[in-house]
């Protein structure tokens, strides 16, 4: 990892120990600044509000989420794959859950996880990764359906504190259930990347 990876990883931690501490409220540039002692230039240019937070939290939960060999996902049904893939990106949301809490409590919680890192964004990779057919007038309905699904799966999640988060996965499947339709029950294996 380069040094100005780090560097954005390490202030993004900051920023979230931040928020747990003080609030979404009271999160800004200077108050990270100030925290952290890095310039306010720098802060700025990656996370100089609550939504660059936000979305910086959600495109490290998504690089999380794909980083595994396809071949990992081979053998798996389609909704298997989707259901892998989602749990990878709450696993990977794991050291933000406090801070996603904390926005719970200031602001609705559907349009937390709406904005959580472009949610559309992470809906197409899902689709993608999986090898799932999304394109045209499917595509819109599978990814609101994968999106309702993720949603409605991320506020049970943030109550599991459990170790092996049997309720969320139990949620998951349920929601998963509700959209059976839209994911074949088999097919050939995703198109190579």
């Amino acid at each position: 990892m380069s040094a100005a990876r780090k560097r954005k990883l390490d202030l993004l931690d900051a920023a979230l120990a931040l928020v747990e501490r003080d609030g979404w409220h009271r999160y800004g540039a200077l108050a990270l600044a100030r925290e952290t002692g890095a310039g306010l230039a720098e802060i700025c240019a990656e996370l100089g509000d609550r939504a660059a937070v936000v979305a910086a939290v959600g495109r490290r939960a998504d690089i999380s989420m794909v980083d595994l060999a396809a071949t990992d996902l081979l053998e798996l049904t389609p909704r298997e794959r989707v259901f892998e893939l989602m749990m990878r990106r709450f696993d990977a949301l794991r050291g933000a859950r406090k801070a996603l809490a904390a926005l719970r409590n200031e602001r609705a919680l559907d349009a937390a996880f709406q904005g959580l890192g472009n949610l559309r964004q992470a809906m197409r990779l899902i689709t993608e990764a999986a090898g799932l057919d999304s394109s045209g007038p499917r595509r819109a309905v599978l990814l609101a359906a994968l999106a309702t699904a993720y949603v409605r799966t991320g506020n049970v999640w943030l109550g599991d504190d459990s170790e092996d988060q049997a309720t969320t996965l139990a949620e998951l499947d349920k929601q998963l259930d509700k959209i059976a339709s839209l994911l074949p029950a088999a097919e050939s294996t995703p198109k190579a990347g």
